[in-house]
């Protein structure tokens, strides 16, 4: 009879079920930080794993030359005198628990401007910074060069209530050297 389920369709139902569960276990979002339950457990995984983690403003963006690019770098074989500038996050640093003492950290975007006028965007996983907006950053050096990932504890300042207390009281940067006139 229609609408029935027999033990074979329930079998099916579950087995379709499990299936779409491991899929989604294994995605990449599942691998992005959540503020929920295990806070403390992914914190000092994403607290070991980074290299740096300050709590800064955007001042700025610049472009800089002689990031190292794979894709690009192939594409000289095709084009020998391309070239690129990569932009950068420039942040000032309020606090700081690990990593430089810099007043000002640079946070590479991975988005590029060449020199054939072609351009690339950032990878998706990066974090969307916003010039003026303060961040409490989780960044990995790469190649030479702190990231921030869009999975990571990385966050605006309107959403750390719940990180702060697990870093405790930050230290300050040192003071830029001032010139004796």
């Amino acid at each position: 009879m229609p609408g029935l389920s027999t033990p074979a369709t329930l079998r099916k139902g579950l087995f379709f079920l499990v299936v779409v569960g491991l899929m989604v276990s294994e995605s990449p979002a599942s691998t992005c930080v959540s503020l929920g339950d295990g806070l403390s457990e992914e914190f000092a995984r994403e607290f070991k794993s980074a290299d740096a983690i300050f709590l800064g403003k955007v001042e700025r963006f610049d472009f800089i030359k002689d990031v190292p690019n794979e894709f690009l770098e192939k594409r000289r074989e095709v084009i020998p005198d391309l070239s690129w500038e990569t932009k950068v996050f420039v942040f000032n640093v309020e606090s700081y628990w690990k990593g430089d003492s810099d007043p000002q950290i640079s946070i590479l975007n991975g988005k590029t401007r060449n020199s054939d006028g072609t351009g690339s965007g950032p990878s998706s996983d990066e974090y969307p910074f916003e010039v003026g907006k303060t961040y409490l950053v989780f960044a990995r050096k790469i190649k030479g060069y702190l990231m921030a990932s869009d999975c990571s504890f990385t966050r605006r300042n309107d959403q750390i209530d719940e990180i702060l207390p697990l870093l405790g009281e930050g230290k300050k940067p040192a003071q830029p050297n001032s010139q004796i006139r």
